[in-house]
């Protein structure tokens, strides 16, 4: 009874741990960490729980771990505790600010121990600034330098969120100055287009001006409100600023956005009800700023959030339907106003909880408003019409003058490519080849190209076709810098074994950078290029077979005998299991792979996907290629294939009988001489066998810019490697797919704050009848949620199914035939075909494969099979 007891103790306690968000521990070289993850949060209704309370067990077991790098209640009445606890393993005794970095909280009380008693400090935008240990913008609280510390802290107030971070007092100084310089800018900016604005309305007299500036002041005192300046530098000692404020200058700027709006885009000469409902817009920021004024701002915080998406909604509409109209002056305005309303509606959505709270949430108001400010400064001055005749007049001459220059460039490029045995042509804005395009394009093309379109001219798909001429509206746009495009255009033609690469240059309009008239089409001919540097690969290739096929030669003489053997056993056994023979087929694509023999790798490929969509008849063509060319293959290679046979015997891989016979004589005990046999001729080491892995490991690894160490060790455990041949050939695509699937890329890693080079380990281990052999990386681990995804849209399990599986057996699905998280099929990994046969290979042996992964950690297989000898 004592021993369940304790048992359920310890369940309850490891539990609990669980429950907690993990410390934060302070390490040497790191000066800055976010919190929101390290919380555990408590909600309070009622408001009357004390510090004594809530540190209490009562209390500490409901407080729950925070899933949110800054937790947002939105608007809530309750009180909000947030634990935190510090280990400083730094040996310096260097202090650490913590900062609540949302300026608007209304309520902070923060509580640290100082000998066995609990230090309280009171803040937030509802006190004074001069009450502030830091004077700046965030909230701050010193940490000293203890190794362990425990923190609480408790908010309050209409809106209520905790953006939490931990940095050292000079991160802390460097990262406000940084922040300073930055809103500096933008209130700089925000300054100079009023003034430039101001000045333009002192000399025009024009509303639009007027109602445009004060609504660039207005807004730009309810962002300095929102970003902590106002109470920082405008009004340090008025908390009424922080809060009512705030909802005085946002109802200030919609009435001036609003008044704007209707004489900007002249809806008092438009018919229907646009004008009605922008003054009732008008009236209901008359309301928001009255109510920030006479109503707590708990209501009024309320009012404006609403009222701001409304009134956004109906000035959008309002420009977009001037804009359906042809009112040129719309178009600025829907562009301006759709970022800066974006950044609005983004950040009132965050102030409601609606949206998660990040860097680019909390500053979209910022950008948004910084793309406003230049677009209508551009669209105010785009009212004043330039003459226009003299525009249609000056373009009808230029087009003329430009034709003559085009058609001059034209035949000089012309007389260069000749000579240099390239071929252009001239492609106008539909994409359509004019005359003048050079005699050798008709032999490349084996058409004459003039009149006809590019797609006409390359043979394009219908796909290939639609993305053309979308490339051609880009590049004549004008909106993107030509040489970002032309990478996107056709960039190949192959025909007749003759491969012809494509080249762009743009005509621009004259006196224009970006506005391009014609663009010219450079065909040259690359067909020796690409076959001298084919068959360099394919020599590159040639050596590096002969060097892995002579370093393992009996690896290699047993894939020329299993794959003959696996041939022969289709031909006589065609209606057997196709699982199976799908099996058998991908471990040996593998092995193929492993000796850098593409053409029979992907020979097998082609009888894979024959077998996956059931094409019988395709099945049986693909392995008649495949054995004509395995024989052809053995015939070419006769050489290499004898001399690994000789190296079998040479390195005493084959037996030689006269040595057996010889050391017989030295044995007086028969036993005894039937154990040396078993050991020196019939038994091998097992780890030696995975050993050739490495060089494959190292190969894939380089092929997708990954850095990867192999690490095998552990017991030498002697055994009839013939036994277990089968089992060792599939375990070929548990190293794929750790390489594959498991370790992430260089820059990855370096992200995740990993070591830059991957590790894979194998671990062989003896215990008696029994072996284990223990796979494990330090990847990206197995991702559940991607598996039952998987699971799903491939219809091997159903929801219901999955719904019944505890998570920790979800991973145990990879030895699924047919299941791969992978999108496309890869010479490497993707049909899901690889770990079902590593698990049917391992129960053929009587032996048992566990697999266990956590996210950004790794995976493990555990595989335990019997001694066989």
């Amino acid at each position: 009874m004592r021993t369940i007891i304790v048992i359920i103790i310890n369940f309850f306690i490891t539990f609990m741990a669980l429950a907690e968000a993990p410390p934060v521990i302070l390490e040497e070289g790191k000066d800055h960490y976010d919190l929101g993850l390290n919380l555990d949060i408590l909600e309070d209704p009622t408001g009357k729980l004390t510090i004594n309370d809530v540190n209490s067990p009562k209390w500490a077991e409901k407080f729950k771990r925070s899933e949110e790098k800054e937790p947002n209640f939105g608007f809530s009445e309750s009180f909000f505790w947030a634990r935190l606890k510090l280990i400083n393993r730094k040996n310096n005794n260097e202090s650490f600010v913590i900062s609540q970095n949302y300026y608007l909280q209304d309520n902070i009380t923060f509580f640290i121990k100082n000998k066995e008693k609990w230090k309280e400090i009171k803040t937030g935008d509802q006190y004074s600034f001069n009450t502030r240990d830091f004077k700046m913008r965030s909230f701050s609280f010193l940490i000293p330098p203890k190794k362990n510390l425990l923190i609480f802290l408790k908010i309050s107030g209409s809106v209520n969120r905790f953006n939490l971070k931990l940095k050292t007092e000079k991160k802390k100084l460097r990262d406000e100055g940084n922040e300073n310089l930055k809103y500096g800018l933008f209130f700089g900016l925000i300054l100079s287009v009023f003034l430039y604005n101001f000045f333009i309305f002192l000399s025009s007299r024009s509303r639009s001006y007027f109602f445009y500036c004060t609504y660039v002041i207005s807004f730009g005192l309810c962002l300095a409100i929102y970003q902590g300046y106002a109470q920082a530098y405008l009004f340090p000692n008025f908390p009424w600023v922080s809060n009512n404020g705030l909802s005085l200058m946002a109802g200030f700027s919609y009435l001036s956005v609003n008044l704007f709006s209707i004489n900007y885009l002249k809806l008092k000469e438009t018919p229907g009800k646009l004008l009605f409902l922008n003054n009732l817009n008008s009236i209901i920021a008359i309301a928001v700023i009255l109510s920030s004024i006479i109503l707590p701002y708990s209501f009024t915080v309320r009012l404006y959030v609403i009222s701001g998406i409304y009134i956004l909604v109906i000035i959008f509409l309002t420009g977009l339907m001037r804009a359906l109209d042809k009112y040129r002056p719309a178009y600025y305005f829907i562009a301006a106003f759709g970022f800066v309303f974006g950044g609005i509606f983004i950040m009132f959505s965050m102030a409601g909880g609606l949206i998660p709270t990040n860097v680019l949430t909390r500053q979209a108001s910022i950008i948004g408003n910084t793309l406003e400010l230049i677009l209508l400064s551009m669209g105010l001055g785009d009212r004043f019409n330039l003459i226009q005749e003299e525009n249609i007049n000056l373009q009808k001459n230029y087009a003329k003058n430009l034709q003559f220059e085009v058609e001059e460039k034209t035949e000089s490029i012309k007389s260069l490519v000749e000579n240099l045995d390239q071929g252009f042509m001239v492609i106008n804005e539909k994409g359509i080849i004019e005359d003048g395009a050079t005699q050798i394009t008709n032999i490349f093309f084996h058409i004459d190209p003039v009149g006809k379109s590019i797609p006409e001219v390359l043979k394009l798909d219908k796909e290939k076709k639609e993305i053309f001429y979308k490339w051609m509206q880009n590049i004549f746009k004008g909106a993107l810098a030509f040489q970002d495009l032309k990478r996107l255009g056709p960039q190949s033609f192959e025909s007749n074994n003759r491969y012809i690469e494509l080249d762009y240059r743009p005509i621009y309009v004259k006196g224009s950078k970006r506005n391009i008239n014609k663009v010219i089409c450079i065909a040259t001919d690359k067909t020796h290029e690409i076959n001298l540097e084919k068959k360099l690969e394919l020599d590159k290739q040639n050596v590096d077979f002969i060097n892995k096929s002579l370093q393992n030669p009996l690896e290699f003489v047993d894939l020329i005998f299993d794959s003959q053997t696996l041939i022969h056993d289709f031909k006589f056994e065609e209606n057997g299991d196709k699982g199976e023979l799908f099996r058998k087929f991908h471990t040996l694509k593998a092995r193929f792979g492993q000796f850098n023999l593409k053409i029979l790798a992907n020979l097998i490929n082609e009888i894979e996907s024959a077998i996956a969509k059931e094409d019988f008849e395709n099945i049986d063509s693909s392995v008649e290629d495949f054995d004509l060319e395995l024989k052809d293959f053995v015939k070419k290679n006769r050489l290499i294939v004898e001399a690994a046979n000789k190296f079998l015997v040479e390195e005493g891989n084959a037996v030689q009988v006269p040595e057996i016979i010889k050391k017989a004589q030295s044995f007086e005990d028969i036993n005894q001489y039937i154990e040396f046999v078993k050991k020196e001729y019939l038994l091998t080491d097992l780890k030696t066998k995975f050993e050739r892995f490495i060089p494959l490991v190292d190969e894939i690894a380089e092929r997708q810019g990954k850095a990867i160490n192999v690490e095998i060790s552990g017991d030498k455990i002697l055994v009839d490697t013939n036994k277990y041949s089968n089992f060792i050939n599939s375990s070929i695509h548990l190293f794929r797919n750790m390489v594959d699937h498991g370790i992430e890329s260089e820059d990855e890693r370096i992200e995740k704050t990993k070591p830059q080079k991957g590790k894979i380990k194998v671990d062989f281990k003896s215990n008696g009848e029994g072996l284990e052999i223990i796979l494990q990386d330090d990847g990206r681990g197995i991702d559940p949620k991607r598996l039952k995804e998987k699971a799903i849209e491939k219809g091997l399990k159903s929801e219901e199914e999955l719904s019944h599986i505890k998570n920790e057996n979800i991973v145990d699905m990879i030895f699924m035939p047919g299941l791969s998280t992978k999108e496309e099929v890869t010479e490497v990994s993707g049909r899901g075909v690889g770990m079902d046969a590593v698990r049917d290979e391992v129960h053929k042996l009587k032996g048992k494969i566990k697999v266990s992964s956590k996210i950004d950690e790794g995976t493990k297989f555990v595989i335990q099979l019997p001694v066989l000898v």
